[in-house]
Formats: structure tokens, C-alpha cells, sequence
């Protein structure tokens, strides 16, 4: 995943939760990057942007998942290739989005989109099952 084709040409990021402290945007790639809060100061993050402004945090979720090293090939089930990266994090990658050859082990950051995507499912999932349930009306 290449940072320049992230931002290039007028390229967009589009803010899609809160979390944790933290504004989670994704590039028109489909790469979710977050933005710390305590990062923002004064300034207005708006619902979408122009990528160049997020390089710094782009560059810097990149770094991490680089950190994470390897993505290592697990099972697959139901139409989806399950990888493992070196922090212990599963996660799938649908048969159908393979184009060419996929290895076994690979570099953790070329499955940002899908490592990602599936930490944004967890994400909700906790987030729907902490939830306090509606009060019906005339509920004490």
C-alpha cells in the first residue's frame, strides 16, 4: 500500500467513528487510519477532507501495521482466506477480493483494508453489546 496513491490527485478521507479517543477515517482506498484526539488541538476534523492533510497519520498507522510484520495464512472457511498477524489479530479476507496468487506469508500492511474492516466490526459489535438497552414507554 503506497502512501503517495493514498493522497494523490486530490484524493479524499472520509470520517467513519469515534473510538476509544480516537477519529477513524478511511482513504478512498479503503485504509482506516485513526486520529488521536489529544493530536488535534484547536483544529476542526471535518466528516470528509483531502488526504494530503492525513499524511502524518496515514504514514503513522502505516508504520504500526508495519510493526505488526507478517501476515501468516490460517484456514479457510466459508469463502474466506483467514490470516493471522503477528500480534495474534485474525482476521478474513474474502476469496472473491483475490486477484492472482496469494501466499501463505505476506507483509501485514498489503491486508490493511481488511485488517481494518474487521477491526471496525469487532469495534461495533462491543460497542452494540455494552449498549444500555431502550427503555420502553411506561417503563419504571
Amino acid at each position: 500500500m503506497n502512501i503517495k496513491d493514498m493522497v494523490a490527485n486530490g484524493r479524499k478521507v472520509q470520517f467513519v467513528r469515534f473510538a476509544d479517543a480516537e477519529l477513524w477515517y478511511v482513504t478512498e482506498d479503503g485504509f482506516e487510519f485513526p486520529v488521536p484526539i489529544a493530536d488535534t488541538g484547536e483544529a476542526a476534523f471535518l466528516a470528509q477532507d483531502k488526504a494530503m492533510l492525513f499524511m502524518r497519520y496515514i504514514r503513522k498507522h502505516l508504520a504500526l501495521l508495519s510493526e505488526a510484520g507478517t501476515a501468516q495464512f490460517v484456514r479457510y472457511k466459508e469463502g474466506e482466506l483467514w490470516y493471522v498477524i503477528d500480534d495474534g489479530f485474525e482476521f478474513p479476507v474474502p476469496a472473491t477480493a483475490v486477484k492472482g496468487t496469494v501466499l501463505a506469508r505476506d507483509k501485514a500492511p498489503l491486508f490493511a483494508p481488511y485488517i481494518s474492516e474487521h477491526r471496525k466490526m469487532l469495534d461495533d459489535a462491543r460497542a452494540t453489546a455494552s449498549a444500555e438497552p431502550p427503555k420502553l414507554k411506561g417503563a419504571q
